[in-house]
This record gives C-alpha cells, structure tokens and sequence, in this order.
C-alpha cells in the first residue's frame, strides 16, 4: 500500500528575495490599484488595473502590457475596454497564455443612452500575434450577476470562467470556451446538479487538460477527455474554513488554500472593548461612514444605523487559537496516483500568523508554485492596525516529490496598507507579485494613494 506524508513548509531554510524590478503604470494616478491582476508568459507581463479612471469616466479601468528587453520589461501597450463607461472596471482579471490575452470586467449592467446593455460580466479575447491585437468580446447572459468573469484561466487555446445563476435557476455553471482566431464559442460546461453546492466556481484553474473548482467548502477536479467532461475527485478537508479560497493544479499536483475571514474592523482603530458595533454615520459634510463603539447590551442606539451583529474582537491568544480550530493559513497539497486524489502535503508561509491570508492568490507552473499573502506582516507582533504589508512565498518542487519553501519574496521597500501579493503569477522560471496599494514610483518616491506597483522576480 503507497502511503502519503505530511509534511511542512517551515522545517526548509527560506531566503528572503527583493525584486529584480519594480514596474509601474505608464502613467501612473491615485486609486488606480495597478496590479490588482497581473500574468507573465515568456517575454511579457500583462497587469490589470480596474479602478483607472479617464478625464470623464472613474473607474474605467485598463491593462497594460510590459516586454522584456535587454535590461528588463518596459511598457510595450495598453488596452481599454471598446466602451467606455463608469465603473466597468475593465482589467479585473487578467490572463496571457501563448499569444492569447483574456481581460474580464465584472460589474453590474450598464444602459446607455441608446438603449444599448451592457451586460453585467464582459471578458475580451485577443489574439496577440506580430504586435496586433485582435479583439473578441465575449458577453453573458442579460440574467447573469457580476460574478461572470471574475476569475479566468487560460491554456492551451482553453478559456474557462464562471457563469452565476440566471434568473428564476439556482445552478452555476463553469463555462469553457475554446479559443480561435475567428470565433472564440462555448466548447463544454460544467454544472453541479444540486442546490446544496454553493459559490460553485468562486474559484478555478486550468492546466492543459485539467480543471480544479472550488465550491462552499468543497473543491472539484475534472479530466477533458476525447470532448467528454469526467469528474475525478471531490476534495474536503473537516472542520476547515474557506476551503477553496483559491485552487491550482498542474501535473498530478492539485493546491488548495485556506485562508482566515477578514474580520470587518481588520485594519482599522476599535475602542478597547470586548466586542463591538458597527454603525452608519453622518458625518458634517453629509457622507456616510461607518464607525465602531463598543457593544453592551443594556445600552439605548437610538435611530442610528446598525450594520450586522455584534463582533466579538480577537486578542492575540484568540487568533492564534482561532487559525489552528479552523485550519487557516494554511495550503493543502493533492497528489494523484493511480487515478485517486490523495492529500499528500500541508504547507505554510515560514512562520505561519492569523490574518496574513497566506493563500489569497496562488499560480504554478511547472516546478514552481508562488503564494500571495497580502497581510504578511512586518513584524510578527500581532497588531490590529499593522495590516496588509504583505509578502509571497515560492515553493519548488523535488526531485523527491515534495514541495517545499525556499524564498520569501518582498519589496525592497515594505510598507504597511500596501496589499503586496495581492496578485501572484508564474511561468515556472521568474514570478510577477502585484501590490495594488503600493504608492510610490520606480525610486520609491513620489508617493500617490494606491496607486499600485508590480514586482519581478528572475530566477536562474
């Protein structure tokens, strides 16, 4: 009988890395979270920024592409989305696989005065060959809700997304696109026939003829084979939340990560008390804002605003408690052999805290696995208010099959609030980190409320 072990992340000597280049937006402006998606394949880097905003439009959005030359990648080209309207936010997903570019929006529908829909969820198609770019718009269903298109996944001419539910259904689907020159069409879908499945396809990869789905606890794998959908494995993990909060797959390797629940006060200043409310105000110029007072049940809120239930607030012990109850920070490790799915691996970042959200995003290719953990912290005091520095960790497989930890990617400038690793691509040889927070330009000055950078990292 083959027997699987377990085995962690932390017992592997890690090396911190800053990048090899810093790259920003052509033309850089506050809010325009470059970096909120990004890819790489081969000589170019595609980088998603969905709150851009043009001189009668916010957030427009746009994508902009970056070529590798002889000193590094410089901006080669943008894209905007063909209509311009407010809040597309165009560039919300980003992909580029062998000369095949896929940009997705994912907003609620739009009329326009000429009576036009824009339906909610719109993914564009390109086929990027000889330096031209040639578009292919792909719109939803008029029923479907803005989750189309928030994820994508590209390969080997493979496109594949998520539909939401219609109106008056109660099934989502995962629709897969075969991509071409002239006619990008629905190749197969993927339906679960059960309303108990929820969320299904809040999460999904694609690596040459396999696909990974998660789902409401629960994560799928399936096999293209001759045109016929086969579904391989149901994976579960016990008493473990978020499990599915991002998936990949490659090979006979299937990863899945669970990270902790962003707690709403996460981040901000909260009154020194057990629990808390939160609370819609109005403040002198009349925005609403929410602030938190603590919470006593024998105390009058009058007529204002109450948002949820009270919230209990975590002290140190507490978190660290709470991580371990629920599994969180953590990636689980599926290997198949023999046709089965099989847990084979528990990894962790080097030094495993609540609220880094190690596994927030997560891309592999080939022998390389790269991790964001958008609140990694600077240093491991537990601290409401030090959030979302943030950090990624690339793990290498073995000649003796097992993954293991081997670097710790960060900026060479770390700042607190800047949500570094956000995003995380491979292309098995050098890794692109996003931070859609990030403020300051190539020198690390001139510093511009999120407006975002990404991260190269080259490894020979």
């Amino acid at each position: 009988m083959l027997m699987f072990m377990v085995v962690n992340a932390q017992k592997t000597t890690v090396v911190e890395v800053a990048e090899t280049q810093k790259i920003t937006s052509e033309k850089r402006q506050p809010n325009q979270q470059f970096g909120w998606d990004v890819d790489i394949d081969k000589d170019f880097i595609i980088v998603g920024s969905p709150s851009y905003s043009t001189l009668k439009q916010k957030n427009v959005g746009k994508v902009e592409l970056f070529k590798k030359n002889n000193t590094g990648f410089e901006f080669h080209s943008k894209i905007l989305p063909q209509l311009i309207y407010r809040d597309i936010n165009y560039g919300r997903a980003v992909e580029i696989d062998n000369a095949i570019i896929a940009i997705s929006s994912a907003k609620n529908s739009v009329s326009l005065q000429n009576d036009i829909t824009i339906n909610s969820g719109m993914i564009d198609v390109f086929n990027f060959k000889n330096n031209i770019l040639k578009r292919q718009t792909l719109l939803t269903f008029k029923e479907a809700t803005k989750a189309y298109g928030r994820r994508l996944s590209l390969s080997n001419n493979l496109l594949i997304t998520k539909l939401p539910p219609l109106k008056n259904e109660f099934e989502s689907k995962v629709l897969i696109y075969k991509v071409n020159d002239r006619n990008t069409r629905i190749y197969k879908e993927i339906t679960i026939n059960s309303t108990d499945v929820e969320l299904f396809g809040q999460e999904l990869d694609i690596s040459k003829n396999r696909i990974i789905v998660s789902a409401n606890n629960q994560v799928f794998i399936y096999e293209i084979k001759q045109d016929t959908i086969i579904q391989e494995a149901i994976l579960k993990q016990d008493k473990t939340l978020n499990f599915g909060n991002a998936v990949a797959i490659s090979g006979n390797y299937a990863f899945v990560t669970c990270t902790s629940k962003i707690p709403s006060y996460f981040g901000r200043e909260v009154p020194k008390s057990d629990s808390i409310i939160t609370i819609l105000k109005q403040d002198e110029n009349g925005s609403m804002k929410t602030i938190f007072e603590p919470y006593t049940s024998e105390f009058n809120y009058g007529n204002k605003t109450i948002l949820g239930s009270p919230t209990h607030i975590l002290d140190s012990a507490q978190a660290f408690a709470k991580m371990e109850e629920t599994q969180a920070e953590k990636m689980f490790v599926y290997k198949r052999t023999n046709g089965k799915w099989k847990l084979y691996q528990e990894l962790t970042s080097n030094k495993r805290t609540p609220f880094e959200f190690f596994g927030n995003n997560i891309d592999i290719k080939d022998s390389l696995c790269v991790v964001g953990a958008f609140s990694s912290p600077i240093t491991y005091e537990f601290n409401n208010m030090n959030a979302y520095a943030g950090a990624a960790y690339v793990f290498k497989l073995g000649s003796d099959g097992y993954w293991s930890l081997t670097k710790k990617l960060v900026p060479s400038k770390r700042e607190y609030w800047t949500k570094f690793g956000f995003s995380v691509a491979t292309d098995g040889k050098s890794v692109v980190v996003g931070s859609r927070f990030d403020k300051t330009d190539l020198d690390g000055l001139n510093s511009l409320e999120n407006a975002g950078a990404v991260y190269y990292y080259e490894f020979k």
